[in-house]
């Protein structure tokens, strides 16, 4: 339910939904099922972008017949899919040469991660379309948790925390940095969406991917998508 693309308005308001009452909701469904404790939910590199190598998108009819790298994920396949787009899951690893040879035309990903990965020596354009937040899940397993005493517990809820905050932080540094964005547009052309221009965007992928969501997991995905949605919207 987190794929739900264009969900977050900005990223303050990821870092309100994560650390409030959805986060606190999602971290004892995740508890439960999996008998790991989290410590909390951290930042990947901020909203995702697309890249291509073939020609600025600003439109979905530009996205036609596009081949961009996606994980393996349904979600993010439907995103690309429903956008006119093909989808190619491949592994992390394979990307930069995927690029390289036009395997993939694109992909999408953080400033921070294009950055670091440097796919700006084999990619033309980068559209900001910030369409979705994938946080990293900080866990500890349950019984290891358990076994510490409360100090111990409060040294490492306390540490992890300001290790989020200061990730957080980092990653806007990044993108904001010669590091960031100014790099990639150095040897990329570079263009952001209007608010018009993303809502076109949205109203193709979302439905995909709530259709998804419903069909896969059913009541229980649809109420914790319908939470989530409604935290980011508390959020805003």
């Amino acid at each position: 339910m987190l794929d739900v693309p264009f969900a977050f308005p900005n990223i303050s308001a990821t870092y309100a939904v994560f650390d409030g009452p959805f986060g606190q909701k999602l971290a004892a469904d995740i508890k439960k099922k999996t008998g790991m404790t989290v410590l909390g939910f951290g930042d990947s590199g901020g909203f995702f972008h697309i890249s291509n190598n073939k020609k600025p998108i600003t439109t979905p009819a530009d996205m036609v017949g596009l081949k961009i790298r996606t994980m393996g994920l349904d979600t993010h396949k439907a995103i690309i899919s429903s956008l006119g787009g093909q989808p190619t899951a491949l592994a992390w690893a394979e990307v930069y040469t995927a690029l390289q040879t036009g395997v993939a035309d694109g992909q999408m990903n953080p400033i921070p991660i294009i950055a670091f990965a440097k796919f700006q020596e084999v990619q033309k354009y980068l559209t900001l379309t910030g369409h979705l937040f994938a946080p990293y899940v900080w866990v500890m397993n349950t019984k290891f948790w358990d076994g510490l005493t409360n100090d111990e517990k409060n040294v490492v809820s306390y540490s992890a925390k300001s290790a989020i905050v200061a990730g957080r932080g980092m990653g806007r540094v990044i993108e904001a940095s010669n590091k960031g964005l100014a790099a990639l547009s150095k040897t990329m052309k570079v263009n952001s969406l209007t608010d018009e221009q993303k809502k076109a965007f949205k109203d193709k992928a979302v439905p995909e991917v709530t259709k998804i969501i419903n069909q896969k997991f059913g009541a229980e995905g649809t109420e914790m998508m319908n939470a989530f949605l409604q935290a980011v919207k508390a959020a805003e």
